[in-house]
Formats: structure tokens, C-alpha cells, sequence
């Protein structure tokens, strides 16, 4: 006998009492140019900061990534061997950091092997450093606060005029951390609050008998170096003289566009202090070399297009470096990105130079603009998926919409990314068929924000394709035989607010696709389809009845963090739901409770995910493995993907049951025409055919061998459930005249 289903709302609420959560990561193979990428759900990179840290104690140093862009944590093992380089991704060491925000650096300040974290600090609206100390607990990583109990906030401090006062980090800045008097304790380099002069704070713990797990810092120079940044661009200008600070010749007054980053690093093995420097408002790395003889360091020459020798650094906005082995040689290798959130530069935005020579005052050379990045799924920045089957061979196919590809020296080019599924219903594989999926790049109006959507508006049996954009209005791309033709850029003039988000729902249940649009300024649109099977129609007002512009009732209007709301409705046999990704990096899940869209949604979870995967999450579900559970796809304001699976059943799937023999059932011809054949030598028993929506189209009894009418059935992708003693078979199968 054949189970029945559990309602999915009693069971939803099982596995979140039961588990905490309802998502588990999923792997599916992915191919970029020919290359299966080794980590391709990794989520993106936007604004990463490197740091090297053991993760798993074997003895060699791994990666710890954090990203400025939605205060994201990634880390990956390190698999290489001497001369090579070679990272695993490994989200199971994510949970061990703490709760990370704008800035974030790891060293080992107090010399027992283990990286400590310096942060920016957990009370906002303090400039500072907070210092969490790592150490060990049954060989795994454990980080602890260190407490400031003399101070308002755990922030590393000293005395100025007797009185305590926190170090001084901007939060757009990254602060130097190193040994900068060769004591063996760790000292600080960071900008003043005008951003031109660079300050010096040394740790005197060992000078005055304590460890170096001790900080006991002072103020040391104003000036440290002697130089001097300009007040508006990246402009270094070096003191001619040890003992004074440089100044500028025109006396320029304003307003400091603050913003730096410091990389301080002995480039030379003279045992001085060299500095690496990047900008807010440059696209390039200045080196600053160190000439001094003494404890005091005076930077007397630079190079203003670091490294002039081989490629240099251009990085559009605020280039940041950090010091990695990323080949496993020795000698510390520089990783060069954006720290800029929004950065006009999103993709080929990681660049790896690899230091050359067996000794350290080698040179350094560029191996590759996209470091990391070029083994995971990459579209710039805001990925916005959608499962769709776009050449209707019974596969669920992805379109990715993106905020557009930005790069130094080119206009932004706005896209759709195309993930074609070249395996089997059960075992998808996916390659990267086309990266500007429908031309959007050569539309002559300005959209961004791109979020696609798909279902069959017009009746035909096959899914036409929806894309919201940055200016609220709504593209309409018909499916005519398979081909994806742009009908309108303002679908029945259509206008949400910026950054619609449309998702296509039978939400009144009277047999018509509506409109669920999310858009940036916290309200869900319905609108409802007014017409017919073959011709929608819509109101183009949300304010109207019977549209509205507050469906479920779930957003707060002056709620910054629910803004940008992107909506995903799934259903079972007994209920629908929807998911709703925001700027937050929350993904919350809601019952929706009846077809009245003025009736509140239900909140079961604020949010379902097993991770953090940033800001502005758009979520898209479907069965990509034909197992009868919902997988949920997400993209995020970092231009990645995640993908996961679930214990939710789909509708109209029968589970928990044994299944016929696949080998002894053929199906022909694919595609079909009038009429599907199945040979089935060992049963008999009932079908039924489904399209993709779930709607029942036929149904019958079989014999062992049988054929099925589907004369009357549209062009399109279409499911067929056979059913007998007890046994259940599913199979997808199109139909194309």
C-alpha cells in the first residue's frame, strides 16, 4: 500500500523542533569550460580578507576568508605539496569563529602556533581592535574574548593622559599588524581619524616583564615613516629628512576621503618594517620601502604601481593585500582584492601574486586574477537564480541573473548566466552553456538587479521566462518552440518600485498564474491574473483591488533589514509556503495561509539556513534530483550559489515506497508526439500524467505493454507516475509537433 502524506506543515514544524533546521548541503557536479570545478557552491567572492590559520592541527597552514561584503566567513583545508597550490573548501570549520563584522585578520600574538583573531569590535559604533585568543580543545579550534574589564568595550586600549583610550580603527580601514621594534610582541599600525598620517602603537608587555600574550600598548609616532597621504587621492608623498614628517607643498584644505589599508611585511630581509598601501579612491598598490638604520622606520622610496616589474595591481575600488603561502614554498605570497562592499570591480577580483626566487627579496609575480574564485560558480555580484527547463528535454536547467559584471576599464554589463543540466533526472550535472544567456548586455536600457522567473503564462506547455530588474518593471521573454523571445521590457506596465523580484503562483487558486513581486522598499505585491489560460491579464496598479501591495502582511515598513524581499512559493499536497530572502542574511520561511491575499502568513522560521551566506539571499526551489524533496537553491549579494536539499516532499510525489525496476520499463518516443509507448513486460496498474505544475492531465489504467494518448496535450515538459502492487515509477518526458 501506498503512504499517505504527512501534511507538510505538521512536518515542517517536526524538523524544525527536531533538528534546528530543514537544509543540508547539496552536491552536484558543475563544468566551466570544459573543467569540473572543484568547490562550485562556494557562494562567490566580493571583498575578501585573507588570513592563514591550521584549521584541522595537521601541521599545515590552511585558509580563513572573511568577506567585508554581507560579513561572510568561508575556509578552506590546504591539500598542497610543496611548489603547488591546491584548496579544498571546507564549510564544516565555519561555526568555530565568532560572530564577524567589517573587518577581520588572524595572528598569533602570542607565539603558541595558534592564529588569534583581531576584529572589528562586537559593540558598534566603537572604532577599535577586538582580540579573541585561539587555542585547542581536544584538537579543535576554540576562540575566546579577551576581556577589557578597566574599559566600556573589549577593545585593546592605552593611556593617554592617564586615562585609557581604544586604538583607532576606521571601519572602512585595514589596520597593520607586526613586530615593528623586533621584540617578539605584537604591535599596531592604523591611520589617524584624517586618514593622512599613519600612527604607531607598540605592545611593551616584554620591555616590562610579561609574556607576549600580554598587550600593554603605547602611543610611539604620529607619523610612523615619516610620510604623508594626501588629503584627497591615493598620492604618497616621503620625507627628505629621518626626523621629520612630510608635508604638502600646497597646504591643500578638505575633507579626508578616509580609507586605507596597511600591509606592513620585511620585503627585503633587512629586518626593517616595508609597507604595502591601498587606497579608497586608487586602483593601485603602493610599496613603501623602508631606509632607516634604526628602531625608527623612514620610508624613503616607493613604488606607486606595485609590483612596476611584472603586472601591476589595478583593482577597482580600494585595493587591500595580505600575506599567504598559497604555494607551500616557504616565502609569502600576496593576495591583492577589493575592500570595497560595492566595489566597481567584480570579477577578476582576486589577484595572486606568487613571490619568485629561493630567498626572500624575490620578485613577485601575477598567477592569476581570480584566485579561488576560479573553482566556484562566479556572476559578479547579486545572483538571482532560477530553476527553469529552457530547451524542454524534461531537465531543470538554472538562469542566473546578476547586479552586472563590473571590471576596471569597461562599462557594467548586465546579464543572464545559463546553467545547462547535462545529466540524467536523477544524477544532474550542470555546465556553464552561456554567460549572457538572452543578450541582455546589448539592451540599450540601463537594467540591473536582474531576477528571473519562469512559468507558462500563455498556456503552450512550455515555461516563458519573467525577469525583474533594478527600475521595478517586469521583461517578458514568450518561449515560442523553445526559443526565448523578448516580448516587452514593461509587461503590461508593470511597475513594483526598484528591484522587482516576480514569481509566478496560482495564489487565488482559480486556475490562473499571479504575480508575487518583492522589491526594495518592504512591500509583496500580488497581482492577479484577470484573464485567461492563453491571454493574461493584469492591472498594472498594486495598489488596487483586487492586487495588493502588503500580501500576507509580513514586512514592517521602516524595517531596513527586510528590505529587497525576494520570494519563493513551493507547494505540497496540503500547503504552500514561500521563502523570503532580504538585505538581511536571514531566509525566512512562511505558511500561506489560504488564497486571500490579505490573510497573514504564518512565520515557522526566521531563518532556515544551516549557514551564513550573506545579504540580499534569493532563494529558488525545486526537485533537481528527481527524489521527491525539495532542493533550494540561493544566491547571494557575492555573486555565488549554494545549493541544498531537504526532507520536505514535493507535490504530487509519492515517497517512502519501493520502486519499480527502471531497467524494466522503456518509454518512446522522447520526444513524444500523439502518443507515449511504454513497455512494461512484469505489470499492470494505473498512471497518471501531471504537467509542470501539478496539474493531473489524464490519468488511467495500464496493461503490461500500453500506449497513452496525449493528443490533446500542449508542446512541453510533462510528468508520468505509473503505480502497481504497491510500487510507484516516475519519469519526465516532453512533447514537441
Amino acid at each position: 500500500m501506498c503512504r499517505g502524506f504527512l501534511p507538510l506543515a505538521l512536518m515542517v514544524l517536526i524538523l524544525l523542533e527536531a533538528h534546528g533546521q530543514i537544509l543540508t548541503p547539496l552536491d552536484i557536479p558543475v563544468v566551466k569550460a570544459d573543467k569540473q570545478l572543484q568547490y562550485p557552491f562556494a557562494g562567490g567572492m566580493s571583498a575578501p580578507q585573507f588570513s592563514e590559520i591550521d584549521l584541522d592541527n595537521d601541521g599545515q597552514k590552511d585558509l580563513f576568508v572573511f568577506d567585508r561584503n554581507g560579513n561572510v566567513v568561508s575556509t578552506y583545508l590546504n591539500k598542497g605539496t610543496k611548489g603547488t597550490i591546491n584548496y579544498s573548501y571546507a564549510p564544516e570549520y565555519i561555526s568555530l569563529f565568532p560572530n564577524i563584522h567589517t573587518w577581520c585578520l588572524l595572528h598569533d600574538f602570542n607565539g603558541d602556533g595558534i592564529e588569534d583573531i583581531f576584529k572589528a569590535p562586537d559593540v558598534l559604533g566603537v572604532a577599535g581592535i577586538e582580540i579573541w585568543r585561539g587555542s585547542r580543545e581536544n584538537g579543535r579550534l576554540k576562540f575566546t574574548k579577551i576581556k577589557n574589564p578597566s574599559f566600556p568595550a573589549d577593545v585593546l586600549t592605552y593611556r593617554i593622559n592617564g586615562s585609557l583610550t581604544n586604538i583607532y580603527v576606521s571601519i572602512v580601514d585595514i589596520l597593520g599588524i607586526y613586530d615593528l621594534d623586533n621584540d617578539g610582541d605584537t604591535d599596531i599600525l592604523t591611520f589617524e581619524p584624517d586618514g593622512s598620517y599613519l600612527y604607531s602603537y607598540v605592545n611593551k608587555a616584554v620591555e616590562n616583564g610579561f609574556g607576549r600574550d600580554t598587550f600593554v600598548m603605547e602611543f610611539s609616532d604620529r607619523c610612523y615613516g615619516k610620510f604623508i597621504e594626501n588629503q584627497f587621492n591615493e598620492q604618497i608623498t616621503l620625507s627628505t629628512n629621518s626626523a621629520n614628517c612630510a608635508n604638502f607643498f600646497d597646504n591643500r584644505k578638505g575633507d579626508r576621503h578616509t580609507g586605507s589599508t596597511i600591509t606592513p611585511f620585511d620585503a627585503d630581509c633587512d629586518g626593517d618594517v616595508d609597507l604595502l598601501l591601498g587606497d579608497v579612491s586608487g586602483e593601485y598598490l603602493t610599496f613603501l620601502k623602508n631606509g632607516s638604520n634604526t628602531a625608527e622606520a623612514w620610508f624613503t622610496d616607493k613604488d606607486d604601481r606595485w609590483p612596476s616589474a611584472d603586472t601591476s595591481v589595478r583593482i577597482q575600488s580600494f585595493p587591500a593585500a595580505f600575506l599567504i603561502d598559497a604555494n607551500n614554498d616557504g616565502y609569502k605570497d600576496v593576495v591583492v582584492a577589493s575592500n570595497e562592499s560595492n566595489s566597481n570591480q567584480n570579477v577578476n577580483n582576486v589577484w595572486l601574486y606568487l613571490h619568485q626566487g629561493d630567498s626572500c627579496t624575490g620578485n613577485y609575480t601575477l598567477a592569476t586574477k581570480n584566485f579561488l574564485i576560479e573553482e566556484m560558480l562566479h556572476f559578479g555580484t547579486g545572483c538571482h537564480p532560477a530553476i527553469v527547463d529552457v530547451n524542454n528535454d524534461g531537465l531543470s536547467d538554472i538562469v542566473v541573473g546578476s547586479n552586472g559584471i563590473a571590471q576596471a576599464g569597461v562599462l557594467r554589463q548586465n546579464r543572464l548566466f545559463l546553467l545547462l543540466n547535462e545529466g540524467t533526472s536523477t544524477q544532474p550535472r550542470f555546465s556553464l552553456e552561456n554567460e549572457d544567456f538572452l543578450q541582455l548586455s546589448k539592451l540599450t536600457t540601463n537594467f540591473s538587479r536582474l531576477a528571473p522567473c519562469s512559468g507558462d503564462i500563455d498556456g503552450d506547455g512550455d515555461q516563458d521566462l519573467f525577469v525583474g530588474n533594478s527600475n521595478g518593471t517586469l521583461m517578458f521573454f514568450r518561449n515560442d518552440n523553445f526559443q526565448f523571445n523578448l516580448i516587452s521590457t514593461e509587461y503590461q506596465n508593470i511597475f513594483v518600485g526598484p528591484n522587482s523580484s516576480p514569481v509566478l503562483y496560482d495564489f487565488d487558486q482559480d486556475g490562473l498564474l499571479d504575480f508575487i513581486i518583492g522589491e526594495s522598499n518592504n512591500s509583496l505585491n500580488f497581482y492577479k491574473n484577470k484573464g485567461t489560460k492563453t491571454q493574461a491579464i493584469f492591472d498594472e496598479f498594486s495598489d488596487t483591488a483586487p492586487n495588493s501591495e502588503n500580501v500576507g502582511k509580513i514586512f514592517d515598513k521602516n524595517n531596513f533589514a527586510t528590505q529587497n524581499g525576494s520570494p519563493e512559493i513551493f507547494k505540497t499536497k496540503d500547503e504552500a509556503y514561500i521563502l523570503m530572502g532580504y538585505n538581511s542574511d536571514s531566509l525566512s520561511l512562511y505558511r500561506i495561509n489560504g488564497p486571500n491575499p490579505e490573510t497573514p502568513f504564518t512565520l515557522l522560521k526566521k531563518n532556515v539556513l544551516p549557514e551564513k551566506l550573506g545579504r540580499r539571499l534569493n532563494p529558488a526551489t525545486g526537485d533537481l534530483n528527481n527524489d521527491g524533496k525539495m532542493d533550494i537553491i540561493v544566491g547571494n549579494e557575492r555573486g555565488g550559489l549554494s545549493f541544498y536539499t531537504s526532507d520536505i516532499e514535493m507535490e504530487d510525489v509519492i515517497t517512502d515506497i519501493p520502486k519499480l525496476n527502471k531497467e524494466e520499463i522503456e518509454i518512446f518516443p522522447v520526444p513524444a508526439d500523439d502518443f507515449i509507448f511504454i513497455i512494461n513486460s512484469k505489470n499492470k496498474g494505473s498512471y497518471k500524467v501531471f504537467d509542470t505544475t501539478g496539474r493531473l492531465q489524464t490519468q488511467g489504467n495500464y496493461d503490461a505493454d500500453f500506449r497513452i494518448s496525449v493528443q490533446s496535450l500542449n508542446n512541453g515538459v510533462y510528468y508520468l507516475l505509473l503505480e502497481s502492487e504497491g510500487l510507484a515509477f516516475r519519469k519526465t518526458f516532453s512533447i514537441i509537433r
